[in-house]
């Protein structure tokens, strides 16, 4: 609490990196990114920031959170560049982002061929306008990625990636050229028209949502696997590019959410399924299907596992005695 509230009083927009226990803040982004080393964390407090240089080390950069509602007290974590591409290339191996906003972003693993190879690298409780897996010229080269609870507005290029994993993500566009070995598991996809699926082969989806309702559903796809989905479209089996096994067809989609309208996220919508949905309890892991399943399924107001500044106080002056008044109450977070 006292490294909290002197950090919080004294350099409130600086970026702390903690290696070995020690911490060290700096004034800018690119500096904290440059300097930080593998397994190293890199805090980034409530505010807006620009990153100008690749991460190209694998250390954990941490926000405060993406959601406006949950970091009342402190702002949330907005992370811009000027070129609209936030780069992971090479040397990134086991590093991870969580907890920020990625405004009118695309993460995008490389700046060319030769530097697109990343490895068990996580991305979690993020915001982004979309993603691309690897350099736009080539096929995608990193493997065992994990992406976690986040929120992608836009579509998901996977450049003919392999063996990565989407779990309990909220997907408002199309994901296209996802090629072997990828997983898909308890998401929801907003996107209600044509090609959700494009160019996506030998893949598995479990326990997702799918609020598809016109036009075509997938392109130059399949080979996939689909377990327990649920589908909005009035479609079959038939229609899907590859297996399916227990997936619902059908579903109304104003009986799935308590509280949900239209194909947009919205922070302010509930996305718990009401208890008269039938895809109450359905996942393959006895879990509601969506982002609320499986054993770590989405959590409230998407702030990171570090300890949460919830509320603060800080009167403006010192008393009569010199005394400065502080409030601060922080959460510890479980996951």
């Amino acid at each position: 609490m006292l490294i909290l509230s002197c950090t919080y009083l004294n350099a409130q927009n600086l970026i702390a990196v903690e290696h070995n226990g020690v911490s060290v803040f700096y004034s800018t982004l690119d500096s904290a990114v440059n300097a930080a080393q593998t397994g190293d964390n890199v805090y980034v407090p409530g505010g807006i920031f620009t990153l100008n240089v690749s991460i190209s080390k694998g250390f954990n950069l941490i926000g405060v959170g993406y959601n406006p509602d949950s970091t009342l007290a402190t702002g949330f974590t907005q992370i811009t560049s000027p070129s609209n591409f936030v780069r992971i290339i090479t040397g990134a191996d086991n590093g991870s982002i969580t907890g920020i906003m990625f405004n009118n972003n695309t993460i995008i693993f490389g700046t060319g061929n030769s530097d697109q190879t990343v490895s068990n690298y996580t991305v979690s409780k993020c915001r982004m306008s979309s993603l691309q897996l690897g350099y736009g010229q080539g096929s995608a080269t990193s493997n065992n990625l994990i992406f976690k609870e986040n929120i992608f507005d836009g579509n998901l290029n996977g450049l003919n990636i392999q063996n990565c994993h989407f779990s309990n993500n909220m997907i408002q566009l199309s994901i296209y050229n996802f090629q072997q070995g990828n997983e898909f598991t308890d998401n929801v996809f907003l996107y209600p028209s044509t090609y959700i699926l494009n160019a996506v082969n030998n893949s598995v989806f479990r326990n997702n949502i799918f609020l598809y309702s016109n036009g075509i559903f997938t392109n130059l796809s399949s080979n996939n696997i689909f377990y327990n989905n649920l589908f909005v479209a009035n479609m079959s089996s038939g229609s899907l590019p590859g297996t399916d096994v227990g997936s619902l067809f059908n579903v109304a989609q104003s009986s799935i959410f308590i509280n949900q309208v239209g194909n947009t996220y919205d922070y302010h919508q509930n996305y718990h399924l009401k208890s008269t949905c039938p895809g109450k309890n359905y996942g393959t892991d006895g879990t509601d299907l969506g982002v609320y399943g499986s054993a770590t399924p989405w959590k409230e107001g998407g702030v990171p596992y570090n300890p949460h500044i919830q509320f603060q106080s800080i009167a403006t002056q010192t008393d009569g005695s010199g005394n400065l008044s502080i409030n601060i109450k922080v959460a510890a977070q479980k996951n």
